[in-house]
């Protein structure tokens, strides 16, 4: 379950600005690796990876709003406004609103931190997992299951546990969450041991989970669905959705071009955000 809409108006909100870029495009595919919105999210990605405890130029502080100013070759109409809020929901891990507005032609893309935890709390958390579970001279597969089991290990799956549980904060702090916060702490973990990752939103499926390369492919990991809700409330722990292929499992779908990212434009993202390391 993700936090994210569009809402194409005359005005724009008065917003607290962290950061601000000014981009510029033609309006072509996702697939596209020439486009510059592929190149954006590389930027972002690169300044997440690199600066993981303070990521200066996206304000992650609990509560705080970060606003881009787009042109309106970027984000021309409702589909690529769709199209573009996922894309930067992709690989962004630690805001859970988000909304578009127009102005004059230009577009403002608004991002806020809903949690009431700090990105930098979870950050913390994060650390301290890992340095528990992995160990010298584990494989990549290692470690991502060992991330994989320890987020389903320290969550239970709760749909009415408010903002939190779409931030990564829910499953590090309040250890309750959706979709959104299973597949951002994932996210988060698997770039602390420098695996490429990206997170999926599927509007189809009104669900989010990710994508790792590894062993030269991209493959699916959900922690979610591999911590089901139990009738009885027994705690269960599952590999059914750990580093398959995409298109293997019959639950997971992704979006056509007409209401959301493709597979094959999560793929685009992946290889190019990663280009420096795969």
């Amino acid at each position: 379950m993700r936090k994210y809409s569009y809402n194409i108006t005359k005005k724009i909100s008065s917003l607290v600005m962290a950061s601000m870029f000014i981009l510029s495009s033609t309006a072509v595919s996702f697939a596209d690796v020439r486009d510059s919105k592929l190149e954006y999210l590389r930027q972002l990605n690169t300044e997440f990876r690199r600066n993981i405890d303070s990521v200066d130029t996206l304000d992650s502080n609990s509560g705080s709003r970060w606003q881009m100013q787009v042109d309106a070759d970027l984000v021309k109409d409702k589909k690529e406004a769709t199209r573009f809020l996922q894309g930067v929901y992709s690989v962004v891990p630690f805001f859970n609103s988000m909304s578009i507005k127009s102005s004059g032609g230009n577009y403002s893309i608004n991002l806020q931190n809903m949690s009431s935890y700090d990105h930098s709390v979870v950050v913390d958390v994060a650390k301290q997992w890992t340095a528990e579970i992995i160990k010298d001279g584990m494989t990549d597969t290692q470690k991502l299951r060992a991330i994989h089991d320890k987020i389903i290990n320290e969550t239970v799956y709760d749909a009415s546990s408010g903002n939190n549980a779409h931030s990564p904060a829910g499953v590090a702090v309040d250890n309750r969450a959706v979709c959104d916060g299973y597949s951002r702490m994932f996210t988060i973990m698997a770039t602390l041991v420098e695996i490429p990752v990206v997170q999926v939103t599927s509007n189809v499926m009104n669900h989010a989970f990710n994508l790792v390369y590894i062993d030269g492919e991209w493959l699916l990991v959900d922690a979610t669905y591999d911590d089901p809700v139990t009738s009885n409330g027994t705690q269960v722990l599952k590999h059914d959705y750990f580093l398959v292929g995409p298109t293997d499992s019959k639950k997971h779908k992704f979006d056509s071009a007409q209401n959301g990212l493709t597979l094959e434009d999560y793929i685009k993202i992946g290889n190019y955000i990663y280009q420096d390391v795969i």
